[in-house]
C-alpha cells in the first residue's frame, strides 16, 4: 500500500510540475511535503539515521535545498553544539529565502557560543534597519544574553504603530527564555493593556507558566 502511495505522490508531482520544473526548490520541497504526508514517520527516521553521520556531513546539507534535509542537519547540529557549523549558519543569515534565515539565527542561538554575541548585538542595535533584527534578537534570547534584556523589553513596550509586524508577541517568547521573575510586572501589564487580544493572551499565559516555575 505504501509503494502504491508514493507511485500516486509521483504521478501528481509530474503532472503538476512537469519535467522540467524538478529542479526548482519550492517544487522539491512540495514533493517531500507530500512524501510526509503518507510516511508519517519519515523525518523521525532521516534523524535517526543521520544521528550516525559526521558533523562535516551534517553541515553539507544545512545549505541542501530540501528543508527536511537542513532542518534534520540543523537540529542534529544544535544537540552537539557544534561551533564548526557556524560559518554555514552565518552564510544562510544572508539568504532571499526568510525561513532559512529564521532557521540559521535559531541555531546560531541554540548552538551557544561566545563568538555568536558581537555579530548579533551588531544586528540587534541597528534596529529595523537590519530586517534581521528580530531573528538576531531571538537567538540572543536562546542564549539568555543579559545585556540583549533591554531591547527585548523595549520591544514588548512598542506602539504597534511603529511596527513593521507585530513584534510583540515575539518579544513575550525571548521573555519567557531568559526566565526572569524582574519582568513579570511587564507581562502583567501587557496582559491587561495591550490592544491586541493575541498578545495579552500569549502575556497571560507566559505569566502563569513562569509564576509555577519559580
Amino acid at each position: 500500500m505504501k509503494k502504491i502511495h508514493l507511485v500516486l505522490i509521483l504521478l501528481i508531482f509530474a503532472v503538476f510540475t512537469g519535467s522540467l520544473l524538478i529542479f526548482n526548490s519550492s517544487i522539491i520541497n512540495m514533493y517531500w511535503t507530500m512524501r510526509e504526508f503518507v510516511e508519517p514517520n519519515l523525518s523521525g527516521r532521516l534523524e535517526k539515521e543521520w544521528n550516525e553521520k559526521t558533523s562535516e556531513f551534517l553541515i553539507k546539507n544545512l545549505k541542501s535545498k530540501v528543508f527536511l534535509y537542513s532542518g534534520t542537519a540543523a537540529s542534529i547540529l544544535v544537540e552537539r553544539r557544534e561551533k564548526k557549523a557556524l560559518p554555514v549558519l552565518w552564510d544562510l543569515t544572508k539568504s532571499d529565502d526568510r525561513q532559512k534565515r529564521i532557521s540559521a539565527f535559531t541555531a546560531i542561538g541554540r548552538i551557544n557560543d561566545f563568538s555568536s554575541i558581537e555579530p548579533l548585538m551588531k544586528i540587534v542595535k541597528a534596529g529595523y534597519n537590519d530586517f534581521n533584527y528580530i531573528y538576531a534578537l531571538t537567538a540572543l534570547s536562546y542564549m539568555k544574553y543579559m545585556p540583549a534584556i533591554e531591547y527585548v523589553v523595549a520591544l514588548a513596550k512598542s506602539n504597534p504603530a511603529d511596527l513593521k509586524y507585530n513584534d510583540r508577541s515575539h518579544a513575550i517568547n525571548m521573555i519567557e527564555r531568559y526566565r526572569n521573575k524582574e519582568l513579570l510586572p511587564l507581562l502583567e501589564i501587557i496582559a491587561a493593556n495591550d490592544e491586541d487580544e493575541f498578545v495579552r493572551y500569549k502575556a497571560r499565559e507566559t505569566m502563569e507558566r513562569l509564576k509555577e516555575e519559580m
